[in-house]
């Protein structure tokens, strides 16, 4: 399952972040006024699936200070040599 976010577990190193938030339906204008893009809902579990954030989306969901519980990992961009 997820991890409560909290301001200093900001991630620093990517540009965009996917994953799933854990939160109920009516949560969902609060999370897209934070700039996120909601995946499908998963009702069963109370959790958007697949969502992508911003790096600014990002730190704001963790400025709510563990709101949300949220399983969200950098996406790393492709080195070119």
């Amino acid at each position: 399952m997820g991890q409560r976010l909290k301001p200093e577990d900001a991630f620093h190193f990517g540009r965009e972040y996917r994953g799933d938030i854990y939160a109920l339906w009516d949560d969902a204008p609060e999370l897209r006024r934070l700039g996120i893009e909601l995946g499908s809902f998963n009702a069963d579990w109370a959790c958007f699936e697949d969502c992508r954030l911003s790096l600014l989306a990002m730190e704001e969901l963790t400025a709510l200070g563990g709101k949300y519980l949220a399983d969200l990992s950098p996406v790393v961009p492709a080195r070119y040599n």
